[in-house]
């Protein structure tokens, strides 16, 4: 066994993502990837590294369904738990929808 099968491995910028429940407006201009990208799918495109634990960052949703989003990440954490953390939409920079996402 060499070094890289030794190395543990932590995706710090994993992206999930399901196209039936949520709006992705990034992804029409992406067509190759316009589809639902779920932990099954990180799973078998990795099988050859060995990822010891994952953090998701919100892969940009519509603003208003950020909490949604978070709820879909945690099914999946449920799925895998290597999944050990959630960079969730936040917008600190407008305080008025920022209130609106954490409430």
């Amino acid at each position: 066994m060499n070094a890289i099968n030794k190395m543990r491995i932590i995706d710090s910028h994993l992206h999930l993502w399901d196209i039936s429940r949520f709006r992705y407006p990034w992804l029409d201009s992406v067509p190759s990837i316009k589809k639902s990208f779920f932990v099954e799918d990180y799973q078998r495109e990795t099988n050859d590294f060995a990822i010891d634990k994952m953090i998701f960052v919100q892969a940009e949703c519509l603003p208003q369904q950020c909490i949604k989003e978070v709820e879909f990440v945690l099914e999946q954490a449920i799925k895998n738990n290597r999944i050990q953390g959630i960079v969730a939409y936040a917008p600190v920079e407008d305080s008025r929808n920022f209130k609106k996402c954490i409430t």
